[in-house]
């Protein structure tokens, strides 16, 4: 957003945007008015139904996440009476409502997607019944018989023979349950006087009734179900309603009910894949109803388990959660990280002393990671059913009370918010035993400007500083605009990100919040002049007095750059690196070449992988062999220094198409190939004139692309010189002062080496500066979660004091996932690995990370001592090898 003064202010009242949400477009407007439309029109229970049926039937009909969300939503408003139906004026026997069912259900197990499971079953249980029972001809005749005794008075059969048998038989509704329940509350009052045959019919009609409206109780449904399934079944129901029948009294008999309950709600999901259609949904709505007693068994936990100072007390916390994550898990919200997280958290329970800093630290890491899951669950509920069941309630004028009561208990009657008290719990402790601040510096420093919120770096872009702003988000990939003078950050970052080594180059204070909550502490200073402060200790804000503006944004504060004139080089070819010069292939190739000679002269200390240079000036001469793109591109590049804002991303996107359309030469492919091997993989990097400079570290503005087969090397090396034409790039150089036709880009062709790790190292502490100091973070697989921060998480992070060779872990990593080289197919790409800690030995072996932090203390001192200033250094740990991939002069000292 290019903004004004009042705009700016306009946009910085505002809370920060949701996460988690989909975007809205013609079509979800479109099913929600199809569907208010269809509701004023067909008043009855049976047409809604099946204008869902109808719907869902539809080949052509591929449902959103919203569109489920919205029919959950209006399905719950009918099964609870607040919208109301009507008769027809027709006459439908309940067979066509199960028959209905049947058909939304059949629909929907077609339809749902792990994405959207957790959706879908928010939908079955306000479904009726399609049991075989229903779907007779004549189903629910026990009513008939029940009308028409001679044993209670004529009025009463009159009733029931009005208002619930034909009412039944002519157009069944939600409203027929009400009826039932009203008429079995006045004949079971006390001095009622009915015979008890007739009440005991009516109870058993009033049981039936509940079963065709899915609204049978708990242990009545797990009873049918034991009466048609296999032992197993029939033993974990049984053993379950015997342990729920004496009541939880001590902590520990609460832990073995909310355990027994979810070892029968997994029985239930492993027999669901073996069962017929009609059985798997006998199972699917048992289990939902475990579901919704487990929320309150875990109520109950969190109640009891919030004062961990006890004895025993941790030990009950975390078989809570160990349960809460496979409740979860059975909810089918996200399965697989509810399983990692359930194994880290009963692996660190095994020997969990609260003494122990090293335990603290991964429960901790472990428990930010569960609440990320809660957090982006939480936003997805909110996003997708809150606002839904707002617009679609007033649509069918529903009462606002009704509405409230849906948007409020729908977040507190999930799972989701017991975990979260729960972690809320544990994080509490945990942080104050290790004193960890809820502010955690990047940047120390300070700085004066107007506080605002922003979703996004982009969107002040443009606008008039200094601003102070709380973000809601941001990657490692993200540019400062020079409109800022400090962030404070609304979620963890990794402290040695690309974004990081921007923010320290421009000396802008920058701090990342571990809990969202802390963003409350600063809203009534939005739109003010304040002072941000950021320490190692945190970060504080307090209002300025007016004129008192510090420093004036991101652009004021960088040191003007002239870069390196660089050598193009005619007729060149693919070099091996100790060809490369900084004037021929630019720093960072430069640097590799250097890191080879090192590796050789470390007796062992580190590796460095063999690579080739693709010096400056093969781009211009693919140029020149391309007339017709060459000249559109100078057509281009002249008009680009006068471009209109609005009209810049179109022309930067057309510069990139042309470069990643260049012919490379043959003979490029064939020395890749010959001197890698067919069956390597490859880091295809920019090594550009305006990059690892010392005043300069242009990181993360160009294009790496990595786990490159050789034959693919020509097409990633294009990508590499169309970095150079991405807005990040040209809005970088304008920022910095450099003109864009004094950039030119070389090309470093690296061997991948698969890491185990991978980390990135400073050897002067950016956050002290103390020179006796070295920062690392750490990473499980490949090393762009740490430099782009595109998974969200915290990384491993040790303070590595290099003379006494003393390692202080202070973080554990939380990442959800590693990056690993894809090798399907021969062909380039990452997949995501999902990750359990209780694997990896840095979170399971305290003496690994001291081992492995002082070989990366003894590399900091070794690259500082023989390169003469301090180093920000990346490399990969792989079968006991430790290998640096590059390094450059660190930045912000």
């Amino acid at each position: 957003m290019h903004a004004s003064d009042p705009v700016l202010a306009e946009a910085g009242m505002r809370l920060p945007a949701l996460r988690g949400g989909e975007p809205e477009g013609g079509a979800e407007a479109e099913f929600t008015r199809a569907l208010v439309e269809a509701s004023r029109s067909r008043k009855s229970w049976r047409e809604r139904l099946q204008w869902i049926r109808d719907r869902f039937s539809d080949s052509a009909f591929a449902p959103t996440p919203g569109q489920l969300a919205t029919v959950a939503v209006y399905l719950r408003f009918l099964a609870t009476g607040e919208l109301r139906c009507q008769e027809d004026g027709r006459h439908y026997r309940p067979k066509h409502h199960a028959e209905a069912a049947l058909q939304i259900e059949t629909a929907l197990e077609r339809l749902s997607t792990p994405e959207t499971a957790w959706i879908v079953r928010r939908i079955y249980p306000y479904l009726p019944s399609w049991n075989e029972e229903f779907r007779r001809s004549e189903p629910l005749t026990r009513i008939r018989d029940i009308a028409h005794r001679n044993d209670i008075p004529s009025e009463l059969k009159q009733e029931i023979k009005h208002r619930l048998q034909n009412k039944l038989h002519r157009c069944a509704g939600p409203e027929d349950l009400l009826t039932a329940e009203e008429i079995l509350g006045r004949i079971t009052a006390a001095g009622a006087g009915y015979p008890p045959a007739f009440v005991q019919e009516f109870e058993v009609f009033h049981g039936e009734l509940q079963e065709f409206f899915n609204a049978t109780a708990l242990e009545a449904r797990l009873r049918a179900l034991a009466r048609s399934f296999d032992a197993a079944v029939v033993e974990a129901v049984s053993g379950f309603l015997a342990l729920k029948a004496e009541g939880p009294v001590s902590d520990g008999q609460l832990l073995d009910l909310l355990e027994r309950l979810t070892a029968l709600r997994q029985l239930f999901a492993e027999k669901g894949d073996q069962e017929s259609p009609q059985r798997r949904s006998q199972l699917r709505l048992a289990d939902i109803g475990l579901e919704d007693y487990a929320f309150a068994l875990l109520s109950e936990c969190s109640n009891r388990l919030q004062d961990l100072a006890g004895p025993g007390a941790w030990p009950g916390l975390l078989r809570a959660l160990a349960a809460a994550l496979d409740n979860l898990r059975l909810s089918l919200i996200e399965p697989e990280e509810c399983a990692a997280l359930r194994s880290e958290v009963t692996a660190w329970a095994g020997n969990f002393h609260a003494q122990d800093r090293f335990h603290l630290l991964r429960l901790v890491a472990t428990l930010s990671r569960a609440r990320r899951l809660a957090e982006t669950y939480t936003d997805r509920i909110n996003h997708l059913f809150l606002r839904r069941a707002e617009e679609l309630g007033r649509a069918l004028e529903i009462e606002e009370r009704a509405i409230k009561v849906f948007s409020e208990g729908d977040i507190r009657g999930h799972v989701l918010f017991q975990l979260c008290r729960l972690v809320d719990a544990g994080l509490q402790v945990l942080r104050q035993a290790l004193r960890l601040p809820p502010w955690e510096a990047i940047v120390p420093g300070e700085a004066s400007g107007t506080l605002a919120y922003a979703a996004t770096l982009a969107e002040v872009e443009g606008a008039k500083g200094p601003l102070l702003l709380l973000l809601e988000q941001a990657d490692g990939d993200a540019d400062i605009p020079a409109c800022v003078a400090g962030i404070a950050l609304v979620h963890p970052l990794p402290l040695l990100s690309h974004l990081g080594v921007r923010a320290r180059q421009a000396r802008l204070p920058f701090a990342a919040c571990a809990e969202r909550e802390h963003l409350k502490d600063f809203e009534r200073f939005v739109g003010k002049l304040v002072r941000l402060r950021v320490t190692t200790d945190g970060l504080s804000l307090q209002e300025a007095a007016q004129g008192a503006r510090g420093a004036t944004g991101a652009g004021s504060t960088r040191t003007p750059v002239s870069l390196p004139e660089p050598l193009l080089t005619a007729g060149a070819g693919a070099l091996p690196l100790d060809q490369a010069s900084p004037a021929t292939c630019g720093a960072k190739a430069a640097g590799a070449r250097r890191l080879l000679e090192l590796a050789e002269q470390s007796g062992g200390l580190f590796r460095a992988p063999r690579g080739l240079a693709l010096p400056f000036g093969v781009m211009e001469q693919c140029l020149d062999g391309a007339p017709a793109i060459h000249r559109e591109y100078l057509a281009l590049l002249g008009r680009l220094p006068n471009t209109p804002t609005g009209e810049l991303e179109a022309l930067l996107q057309r510069l990139c198409e042309l470069v990643r359309a260049l012919p490379v030469p043959d003979q490029i492919g064939t020395t890749v190939t010959a001197f890698f091997g067919r069956d390597a993989r490859l880091a295809v990097r920019s090594s550009a004139n305006g990059e690892d400079l010392e005043h300069l570290a242009g990181a993360g503005l160009y294009e790496s692309v990595v786990n490159v087969p050789p034959g693919a090397a020509p097409a990633a090396i294009t990508r590499v010189w169309a970095s150079l034409w991405t807005r990040r790039a040209a809005m970088g150089r304008m920022q910095a002062g450099i003109a864009h036709s004094s950039i030119c880009m070389a090309v470093l062709l690296q061997e991948l080496v698969a890491p185990e790790l991978s980390f990135i190292l400073h050897t002067v502490n950016p956050l002290t500066g103390n020179p006796d100091e070295a920062l690392v973070e750490l990473a499980v697989g490949l090393g762009e979660a740490l430099a782009s921060s595109s998974i969200p998480g915290t990384p491993y992070r040790m303070v590595c004091q290099r003379k006494a060779g003393v390692i202080t872990l202070s973080a554990c990593a939380s990442f959800s996932v590693a990056l690993r080289p894809s090798r399907d197919n021969g062909t380039e790409g990452l997949i995501r690995e999902r990750l359990d800690y209780s694997r990896v030995p840095l979170s399971t072996d305290a003496a690994a990370a001291q081992h492995l932090g002082r070989r990366l203390a003894n590399i900091a001192t070794f690259l500082e001592e023989r390169l003469g200033r301090p180093q920000d250094v990346e490399g990969v740990y792989s079968r006991d090898e430790v290998y640096v991939v590059q390094t450059r002069p660190q930045q912000g000292l």
